[in-house]
């Protein structure tokens, strides 16, 4: 790379010489060229591996790659002799796990991160919602869906949290509930007119304020997580809308009021400002309204849980009881 400067002493203009970046290829082919790409790049995995950066760079060089054998030979290489413990065991498990549609490294990713301490709950919930959103764009129906949240070991993450957001108290007092008159609606997420699930949550709440309840509805809009691709080594995101407030309030019954999580704040602090709202409203009930949210564990334990899940299975979170169409479970307690 050259730089040349301008006349009068002054720095007018850089200038770079475009042709002195071209890189020397002469005598170098297609296959070796990948390979010294691919080799560079787990060197620089074997030199950092609990950091996102060099697994991102190892996943562009093997995008760049047509060579099917030599594909397979460096998820090899990344199996065999990357770590498998911690941190860098589970960015290890997630990258291998983008680059097939198996379950087997994506279940080692989720049960490496069940043993990581201390508990990072943005890179929980990053895998959380990107292995469900993977699940929801597999075909394969009910039963394959829930089997691959399984897999993941979804459930029990889903646990982990619950606990480790149960350790911070919540200014809610048991008492008894003699009878339901204000009622906490907490969903997730609530993004815009075409999101299905915050329509749903939304004629809920208009359903039970027609009853006569009172209502106010949560959301955490845990799905928002900054920089949520470098929580996982296959630079693995969910795109979710942020939430279009002109739409919200068409979709919202009258009268209704809405807390939204500012997701600017890592997920612990929003879990904890909710649970303090919460707190302050002083709910007889809590209606969840999602499929898997930390936030439910803590609530549980001080008042009636209702779940009302936006898939056909049930709810991994901790709920008294939970609503569903299936007439084959009508009879289930």
């Amino acid at each position: 790379m050259a730089l040349r400067r301008t006349a009068n002493d002054g720095i007018e203009a850089l200038v770079f010489v475009i042709g002195a970046l071209a890189p020397d290829r002469s005598g170098m082919d297609a296959d070796t060229r990948g390979e010294k790409l691919l080799g560079e790049a787990f060197d620089r995995v074997r030199l950092s591996p609990e950091a996102s950066a060099p697994w991102h760079g190892l996943l562009q060089a093997y995008d760049a790659v047509d060579d099917p054998a030599l594909r397979a030979r460096t998820q090899r290489k990344v199996a065999d002799q990357a770590p498998t413990d911690g941190v860098a065991g589970f960015l290890r498990a997630s990258f291998l796990s983008g680059l097939e549609d198996g379950d087997a490294f994506a279940a080692e990713a989720g049960a490496a991160l069940q043993a990581i301490r201390p508990v990072d709950l943005d890179r929980l919930m990053a895998f959380a919602g990107y292995e469900w959103g993977r699940a929801v764009a597999r075909e394969g129906g009910r039963a394959r869906f829930a089997r691959r949240l399984i897999a993941t070991r979804l459930p029990e993450l889903m646990v982990l949290a619950g606990e480790v957001l149960t350790e911070d108290a919540v200014d809610l007092p048991v008492r008894p509930i003699d009878g339901v008159k204000r009622v906490a609606l907490v969903t997730p997420f609530l993004s815009f007119a075409g999101h299905p699930p915050t329509v749903l949550a939304l004629k809920q709440a208009g359903l039970l304020q027609a009853a006569g309840l009172t209502v106010k509805a949560f959301a955490c809009q845990e799905p928002l997580i900054a920089g949520m691709r470098d929580y996982l080594g296959n630079r693995g995101e969910i795109i979710a809308a942020p939430p279009d407030l002109r739409d919200l309030a068409a979709l919202a019954p009258a009268g209704l009021t809405l807390s939204l999580g500012d997701a600017a704040f890592p997920l612990h602090h929003r879990w904890r400002e909710t649970l303090r709202d919460i707190g302050e409203f002083d709910p007889d009930l809590i209606l969840f309204v999602g499929l898997f949210s930390p936030l439910i564990a803590p609530l549980y334990k001080v008042r009636p849980v209702l779940g009302l899940s936006i898939h056909a299975v049930t709810p991994m979170a901790p709920v008294d009881a939970w609503l569903t169409s299936d007439p084959h479970l009508a009879d289930r307690a």
